[in-house]
């Protein structure tokens, strides 16, 4: 999605990979900034457009929970895919840009440690039992009696209760307060 406007750079690049075929370590360091300002300016667009459907969606949920009325319909909507959907695509945007305009830390990971980390199952990380193509659970980030937390095929993970909303990684990161970097390599 980021790539759209850089058919020019890809054209040139293309030109270029094709006279002397250069080593693949130039090529990344030659282009990074290139790809990472592109980035960065569609992770912008990103998040304004999710933060206003989200401020709408807010709004919604604000007036609902002012009259008595409404007030069911707020369980509703925070239920919604769509409502999930953009909180989730927000808060992913955001992390994201965050991480590609703040400075780089010492500790880093690779792209196959974070895929591995979310390659765990969930199941294996919590106590559950399957109930048809989900697995149930009672939620780890609060006291329960009934399992209100549902594990999906994608691998994620919702609670009904308290509305978290994670994956393999976000699983870890909340139920032990660890960074990110921290999080994949205690799945590695």
């Amino acid at each position: 999605m980021y790539l759209n406007g850089l058919d020019d750079m890809f054209i040139r690049m293309n030109k270029e990979r094709k006279q002397h075929m250069p080593d693949t370590s130039e090529f990344v360091r030659e282009y990074k900034d290139e790809f990472k300002e592109n980035r960065i300016e569609e992770l912008k667009k990103i998040e304004e457009s999710y933060s206003h459907e989200s401020k709408k969606l807010d709004n919604v949920i604000a007036a609902c929970e002012d009259d008595d009325n409404t007030a069911w319909l707020v369980d509703v909507i925070r239920e919604l895919p769509s409502y999930i959907k953009t909180k989730k695509k927000l808060s992913t945007a955001r992390y994201e840009l965050k991480s590609l305009t703040t400075k780089t830390c010492k500790a880093s990971i690779s792209n196959a440690e974070i895929e591995f980390a979310k390659s765990v199952k969930l199941t294996s990380l919590i106590e559950c039992y399957p109930a048809g193509i989900y697995f149930k659970a009672k939620c780890p980030f609060h006291n329960e009696d009934n399992a209100s937390f549902t594990i999906y095929p994608t691998n994620t993970g919702y609670c009904h209760g308290c509305h978290v909303f994670t994956d393999t990684i976000g699983f870890i990161r909340k139920k032990f307060n660890l960074s990110f970097i921290d999080a994949v390599k205690h799945l590695n």
